[in-house]
């Protein structure tokens, strides 16, 4: 590999007792064979919603099922060797938020979320590899229900204004995270609703295939058009 060359992990596991499924050992046993399978890649991006603790071994590797909630990271003790995180906590709840885990070689630098969004949860970093230039996006939507009371009229308009923002930095532009919406459903008006925004924007949704144990796409990697390719 080249030094432009990078990999970015976006992951999600359910929490304790979800309807989904929860199997945390074998989660964490695929992500690190990943990792292990790419170690010649010197640059590496994990980032998404774990439901534990970063970085703690005891937590990590004894007590995955079982971990206490928090609501910021304890940079003195969830930290490994060569790696450092970003986080933002989740406003006015407790656990949530989002965090960046990176090596500790590449120059990330959180960027300030001027975005207001009450619909959907997002950290953005800017991120230089050699001469290139990166602005990393990780969101999180949650599904609409009775006691959030979310509607997808106002992610709409939120997530437009963040795109309207966002195609027009300089950098090279990565948007991931979980958004709920079933992009694999032809008949779902809401993820084509979702999808046209990102043509209106000149933007490509890349992530092909299920990411849900129930069987759908509800999560994404979306770079410009002909910017990344994917394989």
């Amino acid at each position: 590999m080249n030094d432009s060359n990078f990999l970015v992990f976006a992951c999600y596991l359910p929490p304790e007792n979800s309807s989904r499924g929860r199997d945390a050992p074998s989660f964490f046993a695929h992500l690190l064979a990943q990792i292990y399978l790419n170690d010649e890649c010197g640059a590496m991006w994990l980032t998404g919603d774990f439901h534990s603790r970063i970085g703690s071994l005891p937590d990590k590797l004894n007590d995955i099922d079982c971990v206490p909630m928090r609501n910021t990271i304890d940079k003195r003790i969830n930290q490994q060797d060569g790696y450092d995180t970003h986080q933002v906590s989740r406003k006015d709840q407790r656990g949530g938020g989002l965090p960046i885990v990176y090596q500790k070689n590449l120059d990330v630098k959180l960027v300030k979320n001027d975005c207001q969004s009450t619909h959907f949860e997002l950290i953005e970093c800017k991120i230089a590899i050699k001469n290139q230039h990166f602005r990393l996006g990780v969101i999180y939507r949650p599904p609409p229900s009775t006691a959030n009371k979310f509607r997808n009229s106002i992610i709409f308009e939120e997530w437009s204004r963040f795109l309207d923002r966002t195609v027009v930095v300089s950098e090279e532009l990565i948007i991931t995270g979980d958004l709920n919406f079933h992009l694999d459903d032809p008949t779902d008006n809401d993820a084509h609703k979702f999808l046209e925004t990102l043509e209106e924007h000149g933007l490509s949704q890349h992530v092909a295939g299920k990411t849900h144990v129930h069987g759908h796409n509800l999560d994404v990697v979306i770079t410009r058009k002909k910017q990344i390719y994917f394989v």
